[in-house]
């Protein structure tokens, strides 16, 4: 598969365009570069505390898009990709892209994953970027970048609006890594997987509105409680809506190292005593059942399962009020895109 870009053609100068002009310029438009993630022409944002493991696991996705391979079960679009670096040692950086490609399977770290090391200024990066055509950017992190795209919303939009130009000349897009704000002890945000929205999750972003609310999709992700995921992912795509929650659980070799990460589906969302239990239920079965053998009471930890089993595609769910009826599928779907939602 090719990893050179085609330079996106030109909008036409003519100010007013009909549905069938649009259609015409968009129609061999390859879509993302990694499915309902990354769309192309775009620039993006991504969220999270720092000590999670955001830079593995957006390496890892750089490993899987130069390679032309899945990333967390989604389908890339082959390419170059250009890692910029503000917060990390060479050394530290080098190891951790062999460990991945062991983890993934591949030979060798890509030629075509380079690395931009502690740049000088935007510019430098900019320059380097079209000199260099990657399909992908990463930049670890937002603040190294531009440090005074925070301070206020013209200054965001400006950073976002000087990428957005070359992602449209190019054809490519960027993944900025941005941290939130220093938490407030006294009123203590939702985490991500209790938050009503991630949009409403997002609002913790450091800095000005504008990096969120600018960006084609934001992405979220959070530290895990409860069960094998120790990472949470979920984001909003712009026009599309919602998407996630996808849990992600970290591998770990003999040593206890961790050396990549996998997207929990199916059975695997369960704890092992929600599997050992799950392994007990009949074909079919009221709630009430369902509570007898999962045996907690006060119905609240029963109907919580219930709705795990039912995200992972383990149950069907048929009637209402007291006609209610679960049963395991034959064939159990094992979701591996969430569509989003408006």
């Amino acid at each position: 598969m090719s990893t050179s870009l085609v330079p996106r053609p030109s909008l036409p100068s003519k100010k007013f365009l009909s549905h069938t002009e649009i259609r015409e310029l968009v129609q061999n438009a390859p879509g993302d570069i990694v499915a309902q993630l990354v769309p192309e022409a775009s620039v993006n944002l991504v969220v999270g505390d720092s000590g999670l493991g955001k830079t593995p696991l957006l390496m890892q996705l750089a490993l899987c898009v130069a390679a032309g391979i899945p990333f967390l079960g989604q389908d890339v679009r082959q390419g170059k990709v250009l890692f910029v670096d503000f917060e990390n040692g060479l050394l530290q950086l080098a190891r951790l892209q062999e460990t991945l490609a062991e983890y993934l399977g591949l030979e060798e770290v890509p030629a075509s994953a380079v690395l931009l090391h502690q740049p000088s200024s935007l510019r430098e990066v900019d320059a380097s970027v079209r000199e260099f055509q990657p399909r992908l950017v990463i930049v670890d992190a937002l603040r190294g970048l531009d440090p005074q795209a925070e301070r206020d919303n013209s200054s965001a939009a400006a950073l976002i609006g000087g990428r957005q130009k070359i992602a449209n000349e190019l054809g490519m897009a960027w993944l900025l890594i941005h941290h939130i704000r220093k938490p407030d002890l006294k009123s203590a945000p939702d985490s991500l997987k209790n938050a009503p929205s991630v949009r409403e999750w997002l609002l913790q972003a450091a800095g000005a509105r504008a990096l969120v609310n600018q960006s084609a999709v934001r992405i979220g992700i959070d530290s895990n409680v409860g069960g094998e995921a120790e990472l949470i992912i979920r984001g909003h795509y712009k026009l599309k809506g919602e998407f996630g929650p996808w849990f992600i659980a970290r591998a770990y070799e003999e040593a206890g190292e961790a050396v990549g990460y996998r997207r929990l589906a199916g059975i695997d969302l369960l704890s092992q005593e929600q599997r050992e239990k799950f392994a007990l239920l009949p074909l079919e079965f009221t709630f009430s059942e369902a509570e007898r053998i999962y045996g907690k009471k006060g119905g609240k930890p029963t109907a919580e399962w219930l709705r795990r089993c039912l995200a992972a595609g383990l149950l069907v769910k048929t009637g209402q009020g007291k006609a209610t009826r679960y049963r395991k599928p034959a064939n159990p779907m094992i979701p591996q895109v969430m569509e989003p939602t408006m």
